[in-house]
């Protein structure tokens, strides 16, 4: 029994009770109750923004492969340990996440702020920008 175990048993109770119940019994720490889920929205907000930084290093690395240089270049490999370790620490904090959560919170936070993400990186990174219209 690991030291996730206990969290994820807090964090279920907490969350399984409701806002009445914490206003009436606990009224000093209804803040608590509230602010409960923020680090899963900030380690979700992270892996998203990794997600969206890995697609604009995936980009590098295609349009460096186009335009003929070598595989085993300098600037290749550090592009290619950069995704690798931006995916590692990326599944890192989302199974962390779904550890501590559950993962009917944690699934649709994370594919919003993904896909929010995607579209951040296309409009900024690839000036996709010119492509919509208000």
């Amino acid at each position: 029994m690991g030291p996730v175990r206990p969290a994820r048993i807090l964090v279920e109770l907490i969350c399984d009770l409701p806002a009445f119940y914490f206003k009436e019994n606990f009224p000093d720490f209804i803040l608590l109750f509230y602010l409960f889920r923020v680090p899963m929205v900030l380690m979700l907000l992270t892996v998203s923004m990794l997600s969206g930084l890995n697609i604009a290093v995936g980009k590098v690395l295609g349009e460096a492969l186009a335009s003929g240089v070598s595989f085993l270049s300098w600037l290749v490999l550090l592009i290619v340990i950069c995704l690798v370790s931006c995916a590692v620490l990326m599944l890192y904090l989302l199974n962390l996440s779904m550890k501590v959560y559950r993962q009917i919170d944690v699934v649709p936070v994370y594919q919003s702020l993904d896909q929010l993400f995607w579209i951040i990186s296309g409009l900024v990174l690839f000036n996709e920008s010119q492509e919509y219209s208000w």
